[in-house]
């Protein structure tokens, strides 16, 4: 925190600064945390100022002792701890943190040098120079924790409820998967109660086909070529307005617990929140720890206005559980396939059996049941200790699977389509006495509705900017809500390709269907057309002669790939990702 004042002072978007500096409680923690980082440089001179006085084998162990604090100050300063003590940190890019760092380490040795010349002195008590530094450091240290404490004690922004607010994301979880939706396998058993509780929409859709745009549109209400994040290199603008941020601005505490790799902070999402915990599964074996952290800092602030987002990767790639593989096929010693497996079979150097196919599709289904046992189980403890009827819960996907579906060569796998088995996504609201319980709701919506309809349930306005609707009158009546237009972009591989959906129709454009992207060329139609309510499987493509209610929905769509294609839209940068985290996106499968 003590640097964090300093960086939202120095952050990358000035003009951005000065609008998150309009919120007298962002101002105020600001404030609080420039002053402890000043206090740190005097309190260090003052110390040892007064040990000098005392005694100089006492002025030896204090200079020892300060240099080995600053040296752990610095330590908390690197991953994995730098989001706990330092949670401003993102308002500024890495290079502005690291050379606040290391200016702190510059004043480190400074102290340390200018103590070491002082040992070779005669040393003369009674200055009274160390005194006068000490008024000094102990008036703004107790400046800043007045302001820090009042910073606390703030209201809530005028008409703002308070009711605190849960997201739950499942990365890469098919909605067909969920026993709620009419999956026969019992899957899903704490999200089926959960959701019988709630208002569940039978046709969410995401906005992109692969994590990072996905997750950061549901952030934004965005689509993805509209926030730039399409591209591995294209962290989240700190200009943009985040639900997190927007939150805090209103006074809630703010959380969030990931699986990291493309929902990490590196990627720009800690914007608003104060911690920001990334986990690695793979290394943890699985989602446990995610749950017990975020039950852990929940219970904490249960009492106050507060934001959680949950994050696991426990359903993605590779499958791992096989409680729904059968005893016959387990006797026979057969094993869960890895990366090195899935690369094999991408690159046509395996080919999987009928068989085989049905094995994978068996583990897929475990890791969807373990991912509702551990995130579920955590969500049926905090109804247990009635902290959860007194949120507002929302559980969604990003995006879900291709399990030979539609490409033989990308299976199982996403990012390279936009058919339905990948866009179509888990999406219910609940919050007794505030969302309609047991609402089924038919009328597609977006996964951009979701930054919108939580601020409105919530009472905080929205912005211009907002791409997304809000969802609440349909929440709270269980109606539905109107018919409207849903897009998708932002192909991870192969082809730029883009989507609308409106009603029983759907189009995909590939404006450029020759091209390839991470050495993939997937050789597709440039349109396709289908007519989701009698082909909800995408088997029969319409666009030779398409039915004439399609016309308005394929020129909106042509216009959106006008525009993107024709300004250049951000997110093809060609920068370099961070070592550790190209490894960690290695074991998940998306670096090769």
């Amino acid at each position: 925190m003590a640097y964090g004042g300093w960086v939202v002072f120095l952050g990358r978007d000035f003009s951005n600064s000065l609008a998150r500096l309009a919120s007298l409680r962002l101002a105020a923690f600001s404030l609080g945390g420039a002053c402890l980082g000043a206090v740190l440089f005097l309190l260090c001179w003052t110390i040892l100022s007064l040990l000098r006085g005392i005694g100089r084998r006492l002025f030896i162990g204090g200079a020892v002792a300060l240099a080995g604090a600053g040296v752990v100050f610095m330590g908390l300063a690197a991953l994995p701890f730098r989001q706990t003590f330092f949670g401003l940190h993102q308002f500024s890019p890495l290079p502005l943190v690291l050379a606040l760092v290391a200016l702190q380490g510059a004043l480190l040795l400074g102290i340390v040098a200018w103590s070491a010349l002082q040992v070779a002195r005669p040393i003369a008590p009674g200055r009274g120079a160390g005194v006068a530094l000490a008024g000094t450091g102990w008036g703004l240290a107790l400046t800043s924790a007045l302001v820090l404490i009042a910073t606390g004690m703030m209201p809530l922004e005028a008409g703002v409820s308070g009711r605190p607010i849960i997201i739950v994301s499942f990365d890469t979880m098919r909605a067909d998967r969920l026993g709620a939706l009419g999956y026969p396998r019992p899957t899903t058993p704490h999200l089926d109660a959960l959701a019988a509780q709630g208002a569940l929409f039978e046709q969410a859709g995401s906005t992109a086909p692969w994590t990072l745009p996905s997750h950061a549109s549901m952030f934004t209400s965005l689509l993805p070529f509209d926030h730039g994040s399409t591209r591995e290199t294209r962290p989240l603008r700190p200009s943009l307005s985040t639900l997190a941020e927007r939150l805090k601005n209103a006074g809630y505490r703010t959380a969030a617990f990931t699986g990291g790799a493309y929902v990490s902070a590196g990627f720009g999402f800690g914007q608003g929140f104060e911690v920001y915990d990334d986990h690695d599964e793979g290394k943890e074996g699985g989602a446990g720890k995610i749950a017990q952290s975020a039950l852990a800092w929940i219970r904490s602030v249960k009492d106050k206005p507060f934001f959680a987002f949950v994050h696991s990767y426990e359903i993605h790639f590779p499958y791992r559980h096989q409680q729904f593989v059968p005893a016959s096929v387990r006797a026979t010693g057969k094993t869960p396939y890895d990366i090195d497996d899935l690369t094999e079979i991408h690159s046509g150097k395996k080919v999987l059996s009928e068989e085989d196919r049905t094995f994978v599709a068996d583990l897929y289904d475990g890791d969807v049941a373990t991912a509702d046992e551990v995130l579920g189980g955590m969500l049926s403890t905090l109804r247990k200790e009635g902290i959860l009827d007194r949120a507002i819960l929302v559980v969604l996907s990003d995006h879900g699977d291709d399990l030979w579906n539609h490409d033989d060569y990308w299976s199982p796998g996403h990012g390279h389509s936009l058919y339905e088995e990948i866009l179509h996504v888990v999406l219910f609201f609940r919050a007794p006495g505030l969302v309609k319980e047991g609402a089924r709701l038919k009328t597609p919506v977006s996964l951009l509705d979701v930054l919108p309809t939580l601020l409105d349930l919530v009472g905080i306005a929205p912005q211009p900017q907002d791409q997304g609707r809000s969802l609440k009158a349909t929440l709270q009546e269980g109606t539905e809500p109107e018919a409207a237009p849903m897009s998708a972009e932002a192909i991870e591989y192969g082809p730029d390709r883009f989507s609308i959906r409106q009603g029983r129709f759907k189009a995909i454009m590939v404006p450029k269907p020759d091209e390839t992207r991470c050495g993939i060329l997937l050789h597709l139609k440039p349109l396709e057309v289908f007519d989701l309510s009698a082909d909800p499987q995408e088997k029969h493509d319409l666009s030779a002669a398409p039915p004439a209610e399609t016309a308005a929905l394929i020129e909106r769509l042509w216009k959106r790939v006008e525009r993107v294609q024709g300004t250049g839209a951000p997110g093809h940068g060609g920068e370099s990702i961070p070592k550790e985290l190209e490894e960690q996106l290695r074991s998940l499968g998306y670096v090769r």
